[in-house]
């Protein structure tokens, strides 16, 4: 008889310190009030990468919204030069290959430009991946490295 009792009152407390457990775990719902972050604008210079696809110097949609982010960033900021490095993983023996490699910096410099950065000093290089060690062997040796350096802009 007292076993009858026991196996079903031991059921209950098991469900009952269930019901606990997983009530604790519940995560706390989030705040229903919006919260503003203020985003801190900073001049420090800036690199940025945007990636081609073989043989095309058409720039993605994902490399705009990188451009946009940094243009976002250095929005009071002054931009003193823009140094555009060209890495290309196809040998520039062919004249095809070259404008290639120009073209892919010229669409980087023009989204630049269409995003607000400009400079007077505009440098642009343009490397064979086999020159460079860390792209060496890498898809992704079809690139352009900007360096943006910037000042704070006058009346900030």
């Amino acid at each position: 008889m007292k076993r009858a009792l026991i196996t079903p009152t031991i059921a209950a407390l098991a469900t009952v310190g269930l019901a606990f457990t997983a009530a604790a775990d519940t995560p706390v719902p989030p705040p229903t009030e919006r919260v503003s972050v203020e985003q801190i604008n900073t001049c420090d210079d800036l690199e940025v990468t945007v990636y081609f696809a073989a043989h095309d110097a058409m720039m993605s949609s994902y490399s705009y919204r990188t451009i946009e982010a940094a243009s976002d960033q250095l929005s009071e900021c002054a931009v003193t030069s823009i140094e555009a490095r060209v890495i290309s993983e196809e040998a520039h023996t062919d004249e095809s290959l070259a404008k290639l490699s120009e073209a892919r910096a010229n669409a980087v410099l023009q989204a630049l430009k269409t995003n607000g950065i400009r400079s007077g000093n505009i440098s642009t290089e343009i490397a064979d991946a086999q020159a460079t060690k860390a792209s060496l062997g890498q898809p992704l040796a079809r690139r352009v490295d900007v360096t943006l350096t910037a000042v704070p802009a006058l009346g900030t």
